[in-house]
C-alpha cells in the first residue's frame, strides 16, 4: 500500500515555491523543497503573507516613473552636518539609493554616529545624571549659550559638561526625540510613572515581596521621559491603565474596562503609528530607542492584549538587532542595553516551549552557543524567572531537540539519536537535587518551591514535548512518570502562587501544568483556572486570563498532545 498517496496534501503551492517558479510538493504543514533549501516555508494560506525587506532590496520592480514623493528615498546628509537637515531648496539635499552598498555604508554611518553619542554614559551614574536633563529646548540653549555652570548644574558634573549636554542633546536630534511639555501635574504618561512608582515598584521590589534583587528594576524619574519616544510613552499610559483594571474585583474591573477603553486604543493606536514611523525612517530603524520601543511594545501586548499577534513583532525586531550584530552583541556592546536583550531572550525561550516544533525562534546557529550565551547572560536573566541554571539549560536543550527531530522527520531522516538524547535530558532532569541548589534560610521553602516547581514543568515538558515526535515511547512506564511529575507539579505550584515572593513567577509552570491536565479530570481544570484567574487580578496582568482560554480550549477538543495544545506561536510572560 503506497502511504503517500495517503498522506494530506495542501490544495495549493507554497508562496516560496510559487515566487522563485518551482513546484511545490504541497506537504503540510511546511514544504520540503523550502526545508532543503534551508528556507522558511510561507505555508499556503489564500492571503500572501507580509514580508519585511532589508533597506536597499526591492521585491519587484513597477515600470513607471519615478514618485516625487520624498518619502519612498532615503535624506542623504550632507558630509559636514551629518544630524543638520538639508538645505530647504536644494535640488541635490536627497537621491535614490542605487545599491545595497551605499544603504549599508549609510546606515553603518548613522550607527557610528548613534554610539559616538551615547559614549559618555559608561556607568549607571552617569544615565542617573542624564536623568536630571529638564527639557531638549533646555540643552539646546545651554549648549547654544555656553553655559558652563548651568551644564555642571543639569548633569551634576564639573568635568566637560558641556561636552556630554551636545552628546545627550545630540543622541535626542538621532532618535528624533520630540519637544516634551511634561510640567503639567495633568500630563496622563507623568500620572502613569507615578502609578508604576507608586504602586508597581514597591510590590516587586520590597524585601519581603522578592527572594532576590532585580538590577534592572528601580524607580523611574519623570524627567526620564525626554529620552523616551513618543510610543514609549503612550504604552506606559497602556501598562499602568491595564494593571489598575486587572487589579480590580471582576465586577469592577469590566465596568472600568468599559469606560476606559477607548483611550486604552487611542494610545495603542498612537503607538502603532509612531512606531511604523520608526521603523520605515532608515535613520531610526536600527537605533536602540527603536529597538526598546518595540520591546516595550510587546510587553504590553502580552500582558493586556487578549491573545496577541506576538510573534510578527518579534521577527521584526529580531531582523533590527541582526543588523545590529545579534542580541548578544548588543549586549556585549554597553551595559544600557542589558534590560532589552534579557527581556527578549527570556521571551523567546519560554515562547518557545509553547510554540509549534517548527515554528520557533533561532536564537544561536548550534546549541553550543546558545547554551554559552545563556551562561554569560545568566546573573542577570535569573531574577526574571527564579529557575534553577541547570533546569533552564534543560528547557533550551528540549527545544532545540523538539527543533531538529521535526525537520529530521520532514526529511525522512533517522531519529535514532535524538530519541537516545531525549531519553538523556529526561533522565539529567530526574536527577536534578533541588535540595541542593535551593538557597538556606528563612526563605528556604520559597526557594525549595520554585525550584520543584520548574524541575517537574521540565519534566513535564520534556516527556509531553518529545513523545509528540515519538523521541519517548508512550507506554505504560513513561506515562506513570508524567503523571508523577505532574502531580508535583502541582504541589510544588501551590506553594509558589500562596507566596507572594514567588507567585509571579508561576507562569511557565502553570502552562506547563495546564497541558499535562488534559489528563486529568475537571477538578485539575478547575483549579488551574482559578489559579489564572487568581494571578491575573493579583499582578495586573491579561497573560494568565490568555493561558486560562488556550487551556479551556485545548482540554474541551479532546485532541491530547503538545502540538495540538500549541498550534501556533504562544507565550506566557507573568
Amino acid at each position: 500500500m503506497n502511504t503517500a498517496q495517503n498522506t494530506p496534501k495542501a490544495t495549493r503551492q507554497c508562496w516560496e515555491c510559487l515566487k522563485r517558479r518551482l513546484v511545490c510538493d504541497c506537504t503540510l504543514p511546511r514544504c520540503n523543497k523550502c526545508v532543503k533549501r534551508g528556507r522558511e516555508c510561507p505555508g499556503y494560506d489564500a492571503k500572501k503573507p507580509l514580508q519585511w525587506v532589508e533597506p536597499g532590496k526591492v521585491t519587484s520592480r513597477k515600470r513607471i516613473k519615478p514618485s516625487k514623493d520624498t518619502r519612498l528615498v532615503l535624506q542623504v546628509r550632507p558630509r559636514r552636518s551629518p544630524m543638520g537637515n538639508p538645505p530647504r531648496g536644494s535640488g541635490s539635499s536627497s537621491e535614490t539609493v542605487g545599491s545595497e552598498e551605499e544603504d549599508r555604508d549609510a546606515q553603518k554611518e548613522l550607527r557610528y554616529i548613534y554610539q559616538k553619542a551615547m559614549a559618555d554614559a559608561h556607568t549607571v551614574e552617569d544615565v542617573e545624571k542624564v536623568f536630571h536633563i529638564e527639557s531638549q529646548d533646555r540643552i539646546a540653549e545651554i549648549v547654544s549659550k555656553g553655559l558652563y555652570h548651568e551644564a555642571a548644574k543639569v548633569l551634576k558634573m564639573e568635568k566637560d559638561p558641556l561636552k556630554g549636554l551636545r552628546r545627550v542633546l545630540l543622541f535626542m536630534k538621532l532618535e528624533q526625540l520630540p519637544v516634551y511639555n511634561l510640567r503639567n501635574d495633568t500630563s496622563e504618561v507623568v500620572q502613569a510613572i507615578n502609578y508604576f512608582n507608586t504602586r508597581i515598584i514597591p510590590e516587586v521590589t520590597e524585601s519581603r515581596s522578592a527572594l532576590v534583587r532585580n538590577p534592572h528594576i528601580m524607580f523611574f524619574p519623570a524627567s526620564s521621559l525626554h529620552l523616551l519616544t513618543p510610543s514609549t510613552h503612550s504604552i506606559y499610559v497602556c501598562l499602568a491603565l491595564q494593571h489598575y483594571i486587572n487589579r480590580l474585583p471582576p465586577g469592577a474591573s469590566e465596568k472600568a474596562l468599559v469606560a476606559n477603553g477607548p483611550k486604552l486604543w487611542q494610545y495603542r493606536g498612537e503607538a502603532i503609528q509612531e512606531l511604523s514611523r520608526r521603523i520605515a525612517d532608515p535613520k531610526t530603524m536600527y537605533s536602540l530607542a527603536t529597538i526598546t520601543s518595540i520591546v516595550v511594545f510587546v510587553t504590553n501586548e502580552l500582558q493586556c492584549q487578549p491573545l496577541p499577534q506576538w510573534r510578527s513583532h518579534i521577527d521584526v525586531l529580531m531582523r533590527i538587532m541582526e543588523v545590529r550584530g545579534g542580541l548578544m552583541q548588543m549586549y556585549r556592546s554597553a551595559f544600557y542595553t542589558h534590560p532589552t536583550v534579557v527581556l527578549v531572550y527570556l521571551m523567546i525561550v519560554v515562547s518557545n516551549t509553547t510554540s509549534p516544533c517548527h515554528n520557533q525562534v533561532v536564537l544561536a546557529p548550534t546549541l553550543k552557543q546558545e547554551l554559552a550565551d545563556v551562561e554569560e547572560l545568566y546573573h542577570e536573566l535569573f531574577p526574571y524567572c527564579l529557575s534553577p541554571p541547570a533546569v533552564f539549560f534543560f528547557v533550551i536543550r528540549i527545544s532545540n531537540l523538539r527543533r531538529e527531530a521535526s525537520q529530521a522527520l520532514i526529511l525522512n531522516d533517522d531519529i535514532t539519536s535524538h530519541s537516545q538524547l531525549a531519553a538523556n535530558l529526561l533522565s539529567q532532569i530526574q536527577a536534578f537535587s533541588v535540595d541542593d541548589w535551593a538557597q538556606p534560610g528563612a526563605e528556604n521553602e520559597d526557594w525549595l518551591a520554585i525550584g520543584s516547581a520548574y524541575k517537574h514543568a521540565a519534566a513535564v515538558y520534556c516527556i509531553m514535548s518529545l513523545q509528540s515526535l515519538a523521541l519517548l515511547p508512550d507506554d505504560a512506564r513513561t506515562s506513570l512518570q508524567l503523571e508523577n511529575h505532574g502531580d508535583l507539579l502541582v504541589s510544588s505550584l501551590k506553594n509558589v502562587i500562596a507566596s507572594s515572593r514567588t507567585q509571579r513567577f508561576a507562569g511557565w509552570p502553570l502552562s506547563m501544568a495546564g497541558v499535562e491536565a488534559g489528563y486529568r479530570g475537571e477538578a485539575r481544570h478547575k483549579w488551574i483556572e482559578n489559579s489564572c484567574s487568581e494571578l491575573s487580578r493579583l499582578l495586573g496582568n491579561k497573560a494568565p486570563s490568555n493561558l486560562k482560554l488556550v487551556l479551556r480550549k485545548y482540554w474541551n477538543s479532546g485532541n491530547l498532545g503538545w502540538e495540538e495544545c500549541f498550534d501556533k506561536p504562544y507565550v506566557f510572560m507573568f
